[in-house]
């Protein structure tokens, strides 16, 4: 035999050597993998194992995910639990509903669902739950919607009313967040306050403190003007959703609980928007316009009264601009109570008030005078 053909014997005895033991390795190592079920398997799936400790949260209150518990599924029906994956929720905390948490493990998606329910969360102060008809939107200054109100201190109910509510404000009825105007079904205490129908839910978008308004109602009562709106915060929730933080307070209106005058006694409003208001004037001098609160303009307020008001205002201007403005007898005393005039100017300037509107009192037809506020 050739020395090339042992070379080649011996190589092919080598390669029966490895091929024997390959094969004897695979052999065992499938027969291990059955003993053991060990077959391969792939990643298909992510799944929910275990719901969140909580699934109904209250309104503002922020989505607490703990105890969620994440696996990955396989080929072989096996469970892997995780720890790799995230969770992603784009819904809002300030409206009641349900809506569903996405959970991303890998590349696969797998979704869970929380609830908000029409309860706010605890913030210390009292919460106002109004309900409208069929939860008709309050989109309107005019129109007013029937609704129902329920007022909850400390989670406890402490009274329940029917009400009519709608829009009111003029430049801020035009901001997102809107004021409010509430007209009771009967004379009720609201927080404390004297009884009454009419109410004012103020946003106070434009104050990010807050507190301006509640602390010029504050001066209102240091510096003894006759009558000024008592007023309290509250949170707000409105067909289920939280609307924010308001001041409920009294409306500026005639009545012995309120501005204390005769039923025929005049309130009215020098104001930019007094074309809006059913029945106004423009003084003659000056051509300021004015509106009226007091007698009701739509139904109490007679042609007597109106042209009797205008009269006075034009006489009134005409006099403060004569060259005998002063005269003690027949100058603008005469027509003025001279210190809520000064009171007034005092209160607007350390207020730095910039809003258009101004209240003026008369108490009748008579000889009684011209006050400035509330």
């Amino acid at each position: 035999m050739y020395e090339s053909d042992k070379i080649m014997m011996k190589n092919l005895q080598f390669n029966r050597l490895v091929s024997w033991i390959a094969l004897s390795v695979f052999s065992f190592l499938f027969v291990s993998c059955e003993k053991e079920k060990l077959a391969p398997k792939i990643f298909t799936d992510t799944e929910i194992a275990k719901l969140p400790d909580k699934t109904v949260f209250k309104l503002g209150e922020t989505p607490d995910f703990s105890g969620l518990e994440v696996s990955e599924v396989y080929t072989d029906s096996t469970r892997k639990p995780t720890s790799h994956y995230k969770t992603e929720w784009t819904g809002n905390i300030f409206k009641k509903g349900s809506s569903n948490v996405t959970v991303r493990a890998r590349d696969r998606e797998v979704t869970f669902q929380i609830t908000f329910s029409d309860e706010l969360i605890e913030t210390g102060l009292p919460v106002l739950y109004i309900e409208t008809e069929n939860e008709k939107a309050v989109d309107s200054k005019d129109k007013y919607v029937n609704a129902n109100m329920i007022i909850k201190k400390e989670g406890e109910t402490i009274s329940e009313n029917s009400l009519r509510i709608k829009g009111r404000g003029n430049a801020t009825w035009s901001y997102p967040k809107k004021p409010y105007k509430l007209k009771l079904d009967t004379k009720t205490s609201i927080l404390g306050m004297e009884e009454a129908k009419d109410w004012v839910l103020l946003a106070n978008y434009c104050d990010k403190t807050l507190l301006r308004t509640s602390i010029a109602f504050q001066l209102s009562r240091l510096m003894h003007f006759p009558w000024t709106p008592d007023d309290q915060f509250v949170e707000v929730v409105l067909n289920g959703e939280y609307l924010g933080n308001y001041q409920i307070t009294e409306a500026i209106e005639q009545g012995s609980n309120r501005i204390d005058i005769p039923e025929q006694g005049f309130i009215f409003e020098r104001d930019g928007y007094y074309e809006q208001e059913p029945k106004h004037f423009v003084s003659a001098l000056r051509g300021y316009g004015y509106s009226f609160k007091n007698p009701d303009p739509e139904d109490d307020l007679s042609d007597d009264q109106w042209h009797y008001i205008k009269n006075y205002m034009d006489e009134f201007e005409s006099v403060l601009a004569s060259e005998t403005f002063a005269d003690p007898q027949n100058g603008y005393r005469r027509y003025i109570d001279e210190l809520s005039f000064v009171r007034w100017f005092i209160f607007q300037n350390i207020l730095a008030n910039m809003d258009t509107n101004v209240y003026l009192v008369k108490v009748d037809m008579n000889d009684s005078k011209l006050s400035m506020g509330p």
